[in-house]
């Protein structure tokens, strides 16, 4: 299955917080900031390729950081 994030399909105001939620959901949660001055654009792939999941990432001026406050994701998959 693909996925494809892209802040484009939303207002320029929200973009940020909608890059950051859908980021934690993609990967796992963590503490997503802006390093961006203005208006933020960010696109995120992510691919199945068999037992494999390939994601590719491209924003502008992001950071993320994962702290104890994040524990592992604990997942079936």
């Amino acid at each position: 299955m693909a996925v494809t994030i892209d802040t484009a399909s939303v207002a320029s105001h929200e973009r940020f917080a909608y890059w950051a939620d859908a980021q934690s959901r993609m990967f796992f949660p963590f503490d997503v900031r802006t390093l961006a001055a203005g208006t933020f654009e960010g696109r995120a792939h992510s691919h199945e390729l068999g037992p494999v999941r390939v994601r590719r990432v491209a924003a502008e001026g992001d950071g993320v950081r994962r702290t104890r406050r994040f524990p592992p994701a604990m997942t079936s998959e």
